[in-house]
């Protein structure tokens, strides 16, 4: 499914744009579903009985992206304007991360279409932006784990430790937390934070030894 596999959502992306230059700008490859159905259905018997559904998200995704697409090339046009005014050939990072961070237009899609304007990208202040992006994110992100821990450290008995005596023993959970949420099961591969009511193991600040 597209939301689970770029690989997909990059196929939809790049026809969706290459439609809009034959002025193509309605959803379309939704309806290519059945046909490779019935190439493959021999293959994979699934597709059959799930083609309605695939066809639905398909065309979900189609819309979805081609919504972003008029607004990023409308706001790259704009930019693109601005840059040529100012007689300026490479096309600012903050620009090109102003669509990727702001509208969700894919910044190796506005690299193409820049190149085919005659600008050069400027990858590396692209670059910069979004690693101060994730920063700023991270930041955000551990100062309300801080938070939720230290509230919930008051409601919750405190876990032993047992590290000087053993390396290894038995705990109990306590509780499973996830996205800052107590919840009762973690399925496999996702994360989450799990207390325990005892345990061998010391949580320092970092480092390579605690890692």
């Amino acid at each position: 499914f597209p939301s689970h596999d770029i690989r997909i959502r990059r196929i939809i992306r790049r026809a969706s744009l290459y439609a809009r230059r034959l002025n193509q700008k309605d959803p379309f490859l939704y309806k290519l579903i059945p046909h490779v159905v019935e190439i493959y259905k021999e293959e994979y018997p699934e597709l059959k009985i799930r083609s309605k559904e695939i066809e639905a998200i398909v065309l979900s995704e189609e819309k979805l992206f081609l919504n972003t697409l008029e607004i990023g090339i409308s706001l790259m046009d704009e930019m693109v304007a601005n840059h040529v005014k100012k007689n300026i050939s490479i096309f600012s990072g903050k620009d090109a991360f102003k669509l990727y961070g702001t509208y969700g237009f894919p910044s190796e899609m506005t690299k193409e279409i820049l190149l085919e304007k005659g600008f050069e990208f400027d990858e590396k202040e692209f670059e910069k932006e979004l690693e101060n992006d994730r920063e700023l994110s991270r930041d955000s992100w551990r100062k309300k784990k801080q938070n939720y821990l230290v509230n919930i450290s008051e409601k919750i008995p405190q876990t032993e430790f047992t590290g000087y005596e053993s390396k290894s023993g038995n705990g109990k959970i306590i509780l499973l937390i996830k996205d800052l949420n107590s919840v009762t099961t973690l399925s496999e591969g996702e994360e989450g934070c799990i207390i325990l009511n005892s345990s061998s193991y010391y949580g320092e600040s970092g480092g390579h030894i605690v890692t």
